[in-house]
């Protein structure tokens, strides 16, 4: 587990209680006590996707647990048990309802929505709050809540106990402040969205001085003083909750129709907010994931690694900072990968030279993680898409390697008398018990031929041409022509008409003449004076023009990284 991650299971032993007392009176020193009906509990997966999870408690009331989309990074089985009575809780006005959710200290990266089926009317002199407490019930934490006739709402931002109950302004003021933010950052989140909460029926002024109170007195804060990576992490999650308010509000559709409704009649003010924090926060996350690697290049590890990918996708997917300032700011996944401290290699492979119809051979595949400026990798799980042609696969794609790196998979030939290509592509998979797992852009490709096949080379290619010393970019594109022919079209952008190749079934390159557009072609025979000729050996593409017999141009092209 990463130290990122460990942060976020650190800063999850936060959560939300119930208790089981109605009375006003001032309720008993000391820890709360939580009691469970685990006879009641209800388990579901959910995933990035979102989904919901329901359960009923012994006194009828229903208990649904909605999670939004890009809360969750992997699937993670989540189990809801109602809460019989919790003792001590520090709410003279006792408690609505309350659940335990487990695993205990998932942190979620968008808040979740507790619905209890008990009204929570208005009552003189006692204030309807969420309220949270720890596993080891040391930490009672305040969070936003709101009642109707029919149902009371809290939100869930991590999992313990989670629940919503009456207090006094003094029970209120003993209550913890959600973490990551100041007393006056979480009094500001807590009153707006106790407002969006009860959105509907609301005068649309209210629910839009909400929303940008929320931003201007909670959201914009605390980037403003993100020095840290767990600070800018508290920051992100701040703000995307600001920024899926809707997900929050709407009971049904004309809930979420008024709301919409509200808060776009302020969309410059809303969108001159988002610009603002994109190009505050941006540069941080660059900072972060810059020091990150550099901390991965000194002192090596798959931890390190973590931290560097977990930065970068935490702030890109979904894309929180938007496409252009993310590529702005170098913080797009290309950029980071490019840059990264290390990188997914192959380090052992084997399989028959030859591939039967009526026998499989196990292709047999190790991956390992090389780190720079060292020799050997480290092995690492890998989840392996393969496909190929005139092939017969033992199992589906994409599949997992185990831990060390280490895949196997039984291929045959459909028809051993014709080629054979295998088509592999490797990536990292990073995995946490409680955010699950998601498979990185640190990937490698692989082909592989067998019974006389020849590389697929459709595609573009990009390297170098050399001209007598005089070097400059040059591209390659490969194409399929309507009439089935392979195309070799290259290009240095610097002048001239494209040069037009034909790919030959044995991987040479014969020149066919030049051409203006990608797309037609007419034949034009090659003048006697100069030559072409070219080769392909796996995913490298050698070219080369002769002028009465001298090596004028030479053209070295790979495919991208």
């Amino acid at each position: 587990m990463n130290r990122i991650c460990t942060w976020l299971c650190a800063l999850a032993c936060c959560a939300l209680a119930a208790c089981g007392s109605g009375s006003d009176e001032a309720p008993p020193s000391g820890p709360p006590v939580v009691t469970i009906d685990t006879s009641r509990a209800a388990t579901a997966t959910i995933g990035a996707a979102g989904g919901t999870l329901a359960a009923t408690g012994a006194d009828g009331t229903a208990y649904t647990l909605t999670v939004p989309p890009d809360a969750l990074v992997g699937e993670i089985a989540i189990t809801m048990t109602p809460v019989r009575r919790i003792d001590r809780l520090p709410l003279s006005g006792g408690m609505v309802g309350a659940v335990q959710l487990q695993p205990s200290g998932l942190q979620l990266a968008r808040m979740a929505v507790l619905t209890i089926g008990q009204p929570a009317p208005a009552r003189a002199a006692l204030t309807l709050t969420g309220f949270g407490i720890d596993e080891a019930a040391t930490r009672v934490e305040r969070s936003a809540a709101a009642g109707s006739e029919a149902a009371t709402r809290v939100l869930v931002g991590h999992f313990s106990t989670h629940g919503a109950g009456y207090g006094s302004a003094q029970d209120l003021a003993s209550l913890e402040i959600p973490p990551g933010r100041t007393d006056a950052e979480g009094e500001a989140f807590i009153e707006a969205m106790d407002t969006l909460l009860s959105a509907y029926g609301r005068a649309p002024t209210a629910i839009q001085s909400a929303y940008l109170d929320w931003f201007d007195g909670a959201v914009l804060p605390m980037a403003q003083r993100a020095a840290t990576d767990v600070e800018l992490l508290d920051a992100l999650r701040e703000y995307a909750d600001w920024n899926g308010f809707a997900l929050y509000v709407a009971d049904d559709e004309a809930s979420l129709d008024a709301f919409s409704a509200a808060v776009g009649e302020i969309d410059a003010l809303v969108e001159e907010r988002i610009a603002a924090w994109q190009s505050l926060v941006a540069p941080k996350f660059r900072t972060a994931i810059r020091a990150n690697n550099d901390r991965c290049r000194a002192e090596p590890s798959l931890a390190a690694l973590s931290n560097v990918l977990f930065l970068q996708r935490s702030a890109t997917v979904p894309p929180w900072i938007r496409p252009a300032v993310q590529e702005a700011h170098g913080i797009d996944l290309n950029t980071v990968l490019r840059e990264l401290c290390a990188r997914l290699v192959v380090d052992q492979r084997s399989l028959a030279e030859r591939l039967e119809s009526t026998a499989p051979s196990d292709l047999d595949i190790t991956y390992g993680l090389l780190f720079e400026g060292q020799t050997e990798s480290q092995g690492v799980p890998v989840q392996v898409s393969f496909s190929g042609g005139n092939a017969r696969f033992g199992r589906e794609s994409p599949a997992n390697s185990d831990i060390a790196g280490a895949f196997t998979v039984a291929v045959s030939a459909l028809d051993a008398d014709q080629a054979v290509t295998i088509d592999l592509k490797g990536c990292l998979v990073l995995e946490d018990a409680l955010l699950g797992h998601w498979v990185t852009g640190v990937c490698v490709d692989e082909q592989l031929l067998r019974n006389g096949g020849l590389p697929r080379v459709e595609g573009w290619y990009e390297g170098t041409s050399n001209n007598r010393g005089y070097a400059a970019p040059a591209t390659l594109h490969v194409r399929q022509s309507a009439d089935g022919r392979m195309l070799v079209i290259f290009g240095t952008g610097v002048c001239c008409a494209d040069k037009v190749f034909e790919l030959g079934p044995d991987g040479t390159l014969g020149f066919l003449g030049e051409s203006t557009s990608n797309v037609d072609f007419t034949w034009a025979p090659s003048p006697a004076a100069y030559h072409y000729s070219g080769h392909i050996t796996g995913t490298v593409m050698r070219l080369e023009y002769y002028l009465s017999g001298d090596l004028v141009v030479g053209w070295d092209m790979t495919r991208p990284y």
